[in-house]
């Protein structure tokens, strides 16, 4: 799995903080037949469930409501505000 998709738990008394990944992959039989599959870490769902989702997930890019800029170059053009 990347490293990109980290949680940060919790923080010590020195500031520290412990970092656990996300997502994490897993085997389960279905059938007979060994699947690999990606479950989510049970601190995330537990932040999921008990948090409010405004308060959870934060994305960069929403959904748009007017027509994006046109692409010109590979880094300029789709989001108004947003680089890309």
């Amino acid at each position: 799995m990347s490293s990109f998709f980290r949680l940060i738990l919790a923080f010590d008394v020195h500031g520290r903080s412990e970092s656990q990944p996300a997502f994490f992959h897993a085997y389960e039989y279905m059938r007979g037949q060994k699947l690999g599959i990606i479950k989510l870490n049970p601190a995330v769902a537990d932040k999921l469930a008990t948090d409010s989702l405004e308060r959870t997930i934060h994305p960069r890019h929403l959904p748009m409501l007017v027509k994006p800029r046109p692409w010109i170059h590979y880094k300029d053009g789709g989001y108004l505000f947003n680089k890309c």
